[in-house]
């Protein structure tokens, strides 16, 4: 199959960028085996194999696989047929709860809530559904003569390197957002900031699929932080990607009890809450993944 039947197929039902051709091509530029599964019929799924160690191997199934039709575990099997010898277990968390199927919302790896905001309305709607304090933020950074612009890869990291420092949370190094750069298309994936003279006091990295517009990760400066630089790379961002022609923003993850102030600040900007079923993990070497799960914990 070729990559643009592929995506097509994504977005005709539902999938999102995690299943896109072009995240399976960054996967491979960090050194994990990528397998894609198709059936006209059950479905579809991009599986991303990553090695463990003793020469094993763990699958993952990031946001899939997509279902076409009623007989999830048809397509289950058939997809667990393909992997790999040396695979231990295989994560499947698709984007919608599958009958038959039990998922445990502790071993998902991506979020199992985003707040999603749509993008049809006006900027004077999108700016009346907010919270007042957002919206109060958002005209402090706009008189405190803030510019927004498109940055590159070294400059985020340092941003996002000293953001992660300061609030004691790991982030991925920086050659993982080198490779983002190198490896997507531009049209589809944007480092973005907000300068304060030449100083960056806010920057996010932001995906592009079919019609949504996914925040992926972001940083931002202490000592500029009166300055409300994260809410004005928000509401630029939400303008920019409305004007090129996007239907949905995605904060891309939410959380009351795990993070409760960027749950505040996300729900701020008006989106609604989508869930997800969490994890299916199909184990295939009992033994190695007792073993697997007691080193990790």
């Amino acid at each position: 199959m070729i990559k643009e039947h592929w995506d097509n197929l994504v977005e005709k039902h539902n999938g999102e960028f995690l299943q896109s051709w072009e995240w399976g091509e960054f996967q491979e530029s960090l050194g994990r085996q990528v397998i894609r599964f198709f059936d006209k019929e059950l479905g579809l799924g991009q599986i991303v194999v990553s090695r463990i160690p003793f020469g094993l191997a763990k699958a993952y199934i990031p946001r899939g696989p997509i279902f076409f039709d009623i007989k999830p575990a048809e397509l289950v099997n058939k997809i667990i047929e393909l992997l790999p010898p040396n695979v231990v277990f295989c994560s499947l968390e698709p984007t919608q709860f599958v009958p038959g199927i039990a998922f445990d919302v502790r071993q998902a790896k991506q979020p199992i809530q985003t707040a999603i905001l749509n993008l049809s309305e006006s900027e004077e709607e999108l700016l009346a559904a907010m919270h007042s304090k957002t919206r109060y933020s958002i005209r402090i950074g706009l008189k405190s003569d803030l510019m927004f612009s498109e940055i590159n890869a070294d400059e985020f990291y340092k941003l996002l390197s000293a953001t992660a420092h300061r609030q004691k949370f790991r982030t991925y190094p920086k050659e993982y957002f080198v490779k983002l750069e190198q490896t997507i298309n531009k049209s589809h994936l944007k480092f973005l900031g907000v300068f304060k003279d030449t100083r960056l006091v806010a920057a996010g990295v932001f995906y592009t699929f079919g019609s949504t517009a996914t925040y992926l990760h972001g940083g931002s400066d202490y000592q500029h932080r009166a300055l409300m630089g994260p809410h004005l790379l928000h509401w630029g961002a939400i303008k920019l990607f409305k004007s090129i022609g996007c239907g949905y923003y995605d904060f891309w993850g939410i959380d009351k009890e795990k993070w409760p102030g960027i749950t505040r600040f996300k729900m701020g900007f008006g989106g609604e809450v989508k869930k997800y079923p969490g994890a299916y993990v199909k184990i295939l070497k009992p033994w190695w993944y007792r073993l697997y799960r007691l080193v990790k914990k």
